[in-house]
């Protein structure tokens, strides 16, 4: 915006209020992820010690409450994404600032690419490891075979979470923050009911898929918004390709390791090189032959 308007007169009530509607939809948005990230422990502790759901006692009630909050903490290791979402900001401004399609379509598969990537090996390692790795660094009181399943749906809701969070820093640098925010206030609407009402099942599990539907849900009402818009479309071999490169390596782990139980460091160590080198190879291999269809489909 050039210096002089924004002092002039006579165009500063609409320049003004543009920038106070685009800046408090924005608000909105990110204030939403921050509660879609952190209010589910919250419910499911209300919930769940209010009416003493999870246990005989307040104490065991506690206790599995506590297994489940760690849980969540573990599983939002996917939000190391982050740099990826506020990268895109700048990038998918400019681009939409140009009209460059290409350009947005681009840096959308891109972003979207390195974040299933990214998400792909955390959901690979904790699908075989993560109780494992939740005992070994909080001690017996978080057992392996109870924190197994909670950590496994736990990343699997992570990421759910890390990708809201790169679509809305998308949408807001494509200058549209007013669709996350609509889908973030339904996402927290159906995720606090769904959350409150599976406490109710009095298994401590049930509660995670109320944190999990929601947003997978809400990620893809994004993807179809950013088609509809901006004519941005899904790359779904972006999911695909982390899908096979992961499932490989944990179906040749579970071989040889199918008890969710404790390990030793060592045991665990060892099964989290073998699994992310596999990964890392797979995803290797998957760019090799893209490349090399890239000239062909040019040529075409």
């Amino acid at each position: 915006v050039p210096v002089k308007k924004l002092f002039s007169l006579k165009s500063a009530y609409g320049l003004y209020g543009r920038i106070l509607r685009f800046g408090g939809l924005a608000a909105i948005a990110f204030v939403g992820m921050t509660l879609v990230q952190n209010l589910t422990p919250i419910v499911v502790r209300k919930v769940g010690m209010q009416y003493m759901l999870f246990g005989a006692t307040k104490l065991k009630c506690e206790a599995a409450i506590g297994h489940f909050s760690n849980a969540l903490i573990f599983g939002m290791a996917t939000m190391l994404i982050t740099g990826i979402a506020m990268a895109i900001i700048p990038a998918m401004s400019e681009a939409e600032d140009r009209g460059h399609q290409e350009l947005m379509q681009h840096y959308y598969t891109n972003a979207l690419q390195q974040s299933f990537v990214i998400i792909g090996a955390f959901i690979a390692v904790f699908a075989v490891l993560v109780g494992s790795i939740i005992e070994l660094m909080n001690g017996a009181q978080f057992p392996a075979v109870i924190m197994h399943s909670l950590g496994v749906l736990g990343v699997v809701g992570g990421a759910g979470v890390a990708v809201l969070f790169v679509l809305i820093n998308m949408f807001t640098g494509l200058k549209k923050p007013q669709l996350p925010s609509i889908v973030l206030v339904f996402v927290l609407i159906t995720m606090i009911g769904s959350i409150a009402a599976l406490c109710f099942t009095r298994n401590i599990n049930m509660p995670m898929y109320g944190f999990i539907v929601p947003t997978w849900i809400g990620n893809i009402v994004l993807f179809a918004a950013a088609k509809k818009y901006f004519k941005l479309s899904f790359p779904f071999w972006t999911v695909v390709e982390p899908l096979i490169a992961g499932a490989v390596p944990v179906a040749i782990t579970l071989l040889f390791m199918p008890e969710p139980g404790m390990k030793k460091l060592w045991v665990v160590g060892a099964d989290a090189v073998i699994i992310l080198g596999l990964y890392a190879l797979i995803i290797w291999l998957f760019g090799l032959r893209r490349k090399k269809d890239e000239p062909a489909e040019a040529a075409a």
